[in-house]
């Protein structure tokens, strides 16, 4: 998964392909790394 911000690596032509996913891995990445982080904190306070 690409973290983003995409700097000088992909150029800005596969913004349009089908395989410039980073967005949408961009933004289903923020809720893995909640439910991640949930999951450390109740296993650490346990």
């Amino acid at each position: 998964m690409h973290p983003l911000p995409r700097v000088d690596e992909i150029s800005y032509d596969v913004d349009n392909t089908k395989y410039g996913k980073y967005f949408e891995q961009a933004f289903y990445g923020v809720p893995v790394r909640m439910a991640l982080l949930k999951s450390m904190i109740d296993s650490y306070e346990k």
